[in-house]
C-alpha cells in the first residue's frame, strides 16, 4: 500500500460517476496472435504496475493505491474477430462502459491482415501521455516521452520581461474574472442502472472528423507566424459561430502539461473566455497572444503552485462542488497532444486516435497529430451538448477549416 499523492487523480477519483475517461485505439497493418496480445498486456502491466492497483479512500482525504487482490489478466481484455469496416462499432459501447478502471480489446481481421487496439483507463490512473507512453513502450525501445518535446523559450531578454509581467498579469485577471463570475450550475440528471446492472450518467456521443493534411497548415502557420496550435484552437472557435449562428462569449479549457511525466497525472486546467465572432485575421492573433502568454509567462508554475497549496490545506469534498460548478460552465474542452512515431517499431502501426468522456454540456476536442495527419474526434453528451446534428456540425467544420486556410 502507498500513499497516493497525486491531487488531480485524488478529484477524478472522488467524483467516480463524472469523471473522465480516457479511450485511444491503435490501427495495425497485421495480424495480430493472441499470443502476442496476452504478451503485449503482461508488458505493459509490468511496467506499469498501478494498473494492477486501486485506489482506496481514507479517513481525511487520505488515498491509497492498493494492490488488486486476486488480479485476473483475463477479466481486463478480449479479442474480436470481425471485419475492418466494423472496428468502429466499439467504439460507442467500450467509451460508455463505466464500471471498469482499464480494459484492453483488440479486434482483428485475418482476411484483410489488419487489425486495431482499443485501450480504455479512469482518467485518475493516467493522463494522455502517460497512457502514450504505456502503450507505446511494448513496440519499441526508444523513449517515448513525447513531453521532452515542449520547447517554452523566448528570443530575448525583452520578451522574458514582458511575458514574465504582462503576460502573467493577462492570464491572472482572466481566470479571476472567471471565477468570479462562476454561478452555481444545475448538475445533471442522476445516473441509472442498465439492464446489466452498470450504474451510469447520460452517455457519450462522438464525431470522428476526416484527417486534416498537417503540412498544409504548417505551410499556412509559418506564413502567418502562428502555430499549428494557434490554428487548430481558432479551427475550433470558428466551427462553432458557423454551427452556433450567433454570437457567444466562449469558456474554454484547456489541458497543459506542468510536469513531464513524473506523476500520475501531470495536467492543470487553463481557462480561456473568447468571442466566436472574430474575424479570421483578428481570431488567429488572439489566440497566437494567449498561447504565447502561456507557455512563456509565470502563470503555470503560479497555477500548479496555487492548485497543490490549495488541495493540501482544502477538504477534497470542499473543493469537489466547485470543481463541479467549474467543469459544468465549460463550453469546450480543448486537448491537443503530439502523437508517437509510427515508424522504426517492432510492428506495422498505421494510426493512432483517442477521445474522452464528457460530463456536463462541453465539446471535447481529442487532437492527435500523427506522422503528416491530424487527428480529431470531438465527444459530448448525448442529447447534452449543441450538436444535435453531427453531419451539420462536420461540414461547418470543414468550411471553417477552408474560409481559415483562405485568410
Amino acid at each position: 500500500m502507498t500513499e497516493l499523492t497525486n491531487n488531480i487523480s485524488k478529484m477524478l477519483y472522488r467524483d467516480k460517476s463524472r469523471a473522465y475517461s480516457i479511450l485511444t485505439f491503435l490501427d495495425l497493418d497485421e495480424t495480430l496472435g493472441e499470443t502476442f496480445i496476452h504478451d503485449y498486456i503482461q508488458q505493459v502491466l509490468l511496467k506499469n504496475p498501478i494498473l494492477k492497483q486501486t485506489i482506496v479512500e481514507k479517513a481525511n482525504d487520505a488515498f491509497f493505491l492498493v494492490d488488486m487482490p486476486l488480479f485476473d489478466i483475463k477479466e481486463h481484455y478480449s479479442i474480436k474477430y470481425i471485419h475492418k469496416d466494423k472496428f468502429n462499432k466499439h467504439i460507442y459501447s467500450i467509451l460508455n462502459t463505466n464500471d471498469i478502471q482499464w480494459y484492453f480489446m483488440c479486434c482483428v481481421d485475418e482476411e484483410n491482415n489488419r487489425s486495431r487496439m482499443y485501450f480504455k483507463i479512469h482518467h485518475a490512473y493516467a493522463d494522455g501521455y502517460k497512457l502514450i507512453n504505456m502503450l507505446m513502450t511494448p513496440f519499441n525501445h526508444k523513449d517515448n516521452d513525447l513531453t521532452k518535446q515542449f520547447k517554452r523559450t523566448t528570443n530575448n531578454v525583452f520578451e522574458n520581461l514582458y511575458y514574465y509581467i504582462i503576460g502573467t498579469l493577462s492570464l491572472v485577471l482572466m481566470h479571476i474574472r472567471f471565477l468570479f463570475n462562476l454561478k452555481r450550475t444545475r448538475e445533471d440528471a442522476h445516473g441509472h442502472v442498465d439492464a446489466l446492472g452498470h450504474g451510469h450518467v447520460q452517455e457519450t456521443d462522438y464525431l470522428i472528423c476526416k484527417k486534416l493534411n498537417l503540412d498544409h497548415i504548417k505551410q499556412f502557420t509559418k506564413a502567418h507566424h502562428i502555430t499549428v496550435n494557434d490554428f487548430l484552437y481558432s479551427l475550433m472557435i470558428k466551427t462553432d459561430k458557423l454551427y452556433r449562428q450567433r454570437e457567444k462569449k466562449l469558456i474554454i479549457s484547456s489541458p497543459i502539461n506542468t510536469s513531464g511525466l513524473t506523476q500520475i497525472n501531470n495536467m492543470a486546467p487553463i481557462v480561456n473566455i473568447i468571442n466566436n465572432a472574430y474575424d479570421n485575421k483578428t481570431l488567429l492573433n488572439k489566440i497566437h497572444a494567449t498561447f504565447n502568454n502561456i507557455k512563456y509567462s509565470l502563470f503555470i508554475p503560479i497555477l500548479n503552485f496555487t492548485l497543490n497549496t490549495i488541495a493540501n490545506y482544502v477538504s477534497i469534498k470542499v473543493l469537489l462542488p466547485v470543481y463541479n460548478r467549474f467543469v459544468s460552465t465549460i463550453d469546450y474542452i480543448y486537448s491537443n497532444m503530439i502523437g508517437p512515431s509510427l515508424k522504426d517499431t517492432t510492428h506495422k502501426l498505421l494510426d493512432f486516435h483517442f477521445l474522452t468522456t464528457a460530463n456536463h454540456k462541453e465539446i471535447i476536442y481529442n487532437i492527435i497529430s500523427c506522422e503528416n495527419n491530424i487527428n480529431i474526434i470531438c465527444s459530448f453528451k448525448k442529447n447534452g451538448s449543441i450538436i444535435h446534428n453531427k453531419n451539420r456540425f462536420k461540414k461547418c467544420f470543414y468550411k471553417a477549416y477552408k474560409m481559415l486556410l483562405r485568410s
